[in-house]
């Protein structure tokens, strides 16, 4: 779940129904300013801090990315397959706005994607839909924990201020705590 960073009453969400909703809090009524799509499999989103309506949500195996706009055509600008199974958070950079990061249970490594920007920007007054999954895939980085940091990263977060800044948490097996 995510606030938009364009729009101060507006609120992303992969709902308990495993799908992707939009709201507007300004609403009155329960599904008022509600947008969704029928996609299943949406664990979780966040909005792109430059493009106002691009979004990413993730699921279990696949990172992808919306614009807010066309949510109801239920075709994603990118769909990325991840590697690894069991995706659990993903985040924007704030720093470059075509990065995206994300890291699965498990996993040792923050996985990088930098989508071309020519795929992600289109104009206010062009309402041209995305008409699929562009040709165009994104680079691909990994950054893993130093050795000494230890083996599996539980949680991440982009600096807001310096590029390429990414401290991350190590998951314990210590039950004290």
């Amino acid at each position: 779940m995510a606030w938009s960073p364009h729009h101060t009453d507006t609120l992303v969400a992969g709902t308990s129904k495993k799908r992707l909703e939009i709201f507007d809090m300004r609403g009155k009524s329960k599904d008022s300013g509600r947008r969704t799509n029928d996609i299943q499999e949406i664990d979780g989103a966040c909005f792109s801090p430059k493009y106002e309506h691009i979004l990413a949500s993730h699921s279990d195996e696949y990172v992808k990315i919306w614009d807010s706009r066309f949510l109801k055509s239920a075709s994603p600008v990118h769909s990325i397959k991840s590697p690894t199974p069991d995706i659990f958070k993903i985040e924007w950079s704030p720093t470059h706005p075509t990065r995206l990061s994300y890291i699965t249970k498990g996993g040792k490594h923050i996985q990088i994607k930098d989508f071309p920007a020519n795929t992600l920007e289109k104009t206010e007054g062009d309402q041209t839909e995305f008409t699929g999954v562009h040709d165009q895939e994104p680079q691909h980085k990994q950054k893993s924990a130093p050795e000494m940091f230890g083996s599996t990263i539980s949680n991440f977060s982009w600096h807001p201020k310096v590029p390429n800044r990414i401290p991350c948490c190590k998951k314990t097996n210590d039950d004290n705590g």
